[in-house]
């Protein structure tokens, strides 16, 4: 004789597989969206690096000096 079995795994499994795999998602979601938040970040902090403040600061030195010798 077969014993028959209920389907009420099945039936939990059907409704719970759609919130796990949701979550799931989310999740690499998520991951990806703060991946390309970090990328950017990291493209600007790159370019901060690049700048010389030495340089930023003479040129404006040079720029004020020059606005008094026109205004002179």
């Amino acid at each position: 004789m077969k014993k028959s079995l209920k389907a009420s795994y099945t039936v939990e499994a059907s409704m719970l597989m759609p919130l796990v795999l949701f979550f799931i998602f989310q999740g690499f979601a998520l991951g990806i969206s703060l991946c390309q938040e970090v990328q950017k970040a990291s493209v600007y902090s790159a370019r901060l690096q690049e700048l010389s403040g030495a340089d930023i600061f003479k040129r404006s030195e040079m720029l004020e000096e020059a606005g008094e010798n026109i205004w002179k």
